[in-house]
């Protein structure tokens, strides 16, 4: 199974200085391969650049770096650094397009990657129907409600409506943030899953599902497994031996 360093755009300046060769200090002119290449290198406890920090279990093991982030900050770092780019759709859609755009665009070769290799993130819901997945889906929407609120955000129970639970300023918010979700049967699935795939041509998609009942969780994963496995995507060539 292979393993990768997700690193959230979030992350504190002072260890993306370290892990991506000095990103932060010099986003602005882009900086070279030397760097980017200390940057991949980041768990090799003999790396000056990585001078007290330790990654467990990673380190001494060359885990490959994937720059997870939102916004078009994080497109662009991955890009000059010839990263692959994983975008956070499942709390942050709205950005999703034009991040893609940002990072094919400015990709530049590295020595991990000869092409962009992209994930994106998105919430996914299976059920036997598109009204079962739809009451499943309020576990989610009632925790970006309490987000928004700033109240505790574990998972709660599905209600059969969410209509008494918010007004209507709020119910916009958590629809933007949960924009790109896909919830249905295993037939509404699929086709949007064909629809993320087809607009961005992502290389892999990472199923974020906020079920409350275990039992639902891994029936969506199970469904959602069977789907992917005959969605036909683009061959992944870009990565390198």
């Amino acid at each position: 199974m292979g393993i990768q360093a997700l690193l959230a755009g979030g992350t504190p300046c002072n260890l993306r200085t370290r892990l991506l060769g000095h990103a932060c200090a010099d986003r602005a002119r882009g900086g070279g391969d030397e760097d980017n290449s200390r940057g991949q290198r980041w768990s090799d406890a003999a790396e000056p650049c990585t001078a007290g920090l330790k990654a467990i279990p990673g380190q001494g093991t060359n885990v490959p770096i994937t720059l997870l982030g939102s916004s078009d900050f994080s497109a662009r770092l991955a890009a000059i650094r010839g990263l692959p780019f994983a975008f956070a759709a499942h709390f942050a859609p709205e950005n999703l397009h034009a991040a893609v755009q940002l990072y094919r665009e400015h990709f530049r070769p590295s020595e991990m990657l000869r092409e962009p290799y992209l994930m994106v993130a998105v919430q996914v819901i299976a059920a036997e129907t598109d009204l079962a997945a739809r009451r499943l889906f309020t576990t989610p929407q009632q925790r970006f409600l309490r987000l928004i609120r700033n109240q505790p955000v574990e998972l709660l129970p599905p209600v059969d409506s969410m209509e008494p639970l918010w007004q209507d300023w709020e119910r916009a918010a958590v629809e933007n943030k949960l924009g790109a979700a896909i919830v249905g049967s295993d037939a509404t699935v699929r086709a949007g899953l064909e629809k993320l795939v087809g607009t961005t041509e992502a290389n892999e998609v990472i199923v974020v599902t906020d079920t409350y009942e275990r039992a639902d969780r891994l029936r969506s994963y199970q469904g959602v497994a069977g789907i992917a496995t005959s969605i036909q995507v683009k061959p992944s060539l870009a990565m390198k031996a």
